[in-house]
């Protein structure tokens, strides 16, 4: 659970992530970064480790056209299809920016048989001092073709700077309002760092705790490790849950993240996952944050998916089937989440996924 380090502003150009088991660290899923000759980020490959073949398979990549002041113009994600031993068009997102080159929205959009069909748009709002302070999210009404409210996150700030609290509410159609859905809120110490925060659900018209995560540092600043715990409801208190180690190279680029899991049986930690980066050339990193620590597998899946990413915030997921219908939704605030969709019928699934930094459609197939 790592709440004030973001791994996908890290300049490396490859990430390894390997799962533990049996008593061993076995390969999962590789990512790496392509650059042009100025250095900027335009092409993400996604890797699956086969462990029939012991083999990469490919996965899906993301090209990004840059615009001469290298931001992103554009995205196209791809994924492959195995059967026909090509690279077929999944996803685009077209972006737009104010003078400050900050995001001003993020349009979404996924094939729909040889066309391009708008999904989703997020909108945002900075204050004066230019900080994000709102960020509305609309998505397709498969009903009108219209695009409608679905949920805005709301970010308030303390006087220095730091962010003070951040709230995500959902649209509600019968009500034609805006409905508390989680909030987190963050503390810090003296220099700005962030130490603990804390994200609750809002039910029955009250707050309660869900998870908290806080962090210690090196003495440079770097993060060096990161607790996170769930709320207890039948004893009302925090049990442990997750936990991550960070190791550095000497230049203070991140080297290894280990995310460790409190088992109930042993009543100790033990391994959960790893992700080790290598670094190429010097690059600057196209002017916006993109989260690629997202995961979602085994794909295609028969009863359960496992949802991996690392989020600053809390994060919440839509599921359609290929008729356009919500059939799923829910949040997780975890690193690692199992969802059983063992009653859903075969066929195919889009899964949009709602991080804090980014938005992305996902398909899934379900045999």
């Amino acid at each position: 659970m790592c709440f004030s380090f973001n791994l996908s502003a890290q300049n490396y150009s490859t990430v390894i992530m390997e799962d533990w088991e049996n008593g061993a660290w076995v390969n999962s899923w590789r990512m790496t970064n392509s650059f042009d000759s100025n250095g900027n980020i335009i092409k993400l490959t996604n890797e699956s480790w086969n462990t029939t073949t012991k083999v990469w398979d490919k996965d899906n990549i993301t090209s990004h056209t840059l615009n001469t002041n290298a931001t992103i113009n554009y995205s196209i994600t791809q994924s492959w299809d195995k059967d026909n031993n090509k690279w077929e068009d999944f996803q685009k997102t077209i972006y737009t920016y104010d003078a400050s080159k900050k995001i001003l929205t993020q349009k979404m959009q996924i094939i729909l048989i040889t066309d391009w069909m708008d999904f989703s748009m997020t909108t945002n709002t900075y204050n004066g001092s230019g900080q994000l302070t709102k960020s509305v999210d609309q998505q397709i009404n498969f009903l009108t073709m219209q695009l409608a409210n679905s949920f805005q996150q709301t970010i308030t700030y303390n006087a220095d700077g730091t962010v003070n609290q951040s709230v995500f509410q959902k649209w509600n159609e019968t009500l034609n309002a805006w409905e508390n859905s989680q909030r987190t809120t963050n503390t810090y110490d003296g220099t700005k760092k962030i130490t603990s925060v804390l994200i609750e659900d809002f039910k029955n018209n009250v707050w309660i705790n869900n998870m908290k995560g806080s962090n210690t540092y090196n003495i440079d600043g770097t993060v060096k490790e990161g607790l996170g715990q769930d709320w207890n409801v039948a004893l009302n208190k925090w049990d442990d849950s997750s936990k991550e180690f960070y190791t550095y190279n000497t230049n203070a680029t991140l080297k290894q993240l280990l995310i460790m899991e409190w088992s109930l049986t042993s009543n100790a930690w033990v391994n959960q996952s790893r992700m080790t980066y290598t670094y190429g050339a010097t690059f600057v990193e196209p002017d916006m944050t993109i989260s690629t620590q997202f995961k979602v597998f085994p794909n295609p899946f028969t009863d359960v998916i496992s949802i991996r990413y690392n989020s600053l915030e809390g994060t919440n997921f839509q599921l359609y089937n290929a008729n356009g219908q919500l059939v799923r939704a829910f949040e997780k605030g975890e690193p690692l989440s199992e969802i059983n969709l063992s009653q859903l019928r075969n066929g195919i699934y889009l899964l949009k996924v709602n991080l804090a930094e980014s938005r992305q459609v996902v398909k899934l197939v379900k045999q």
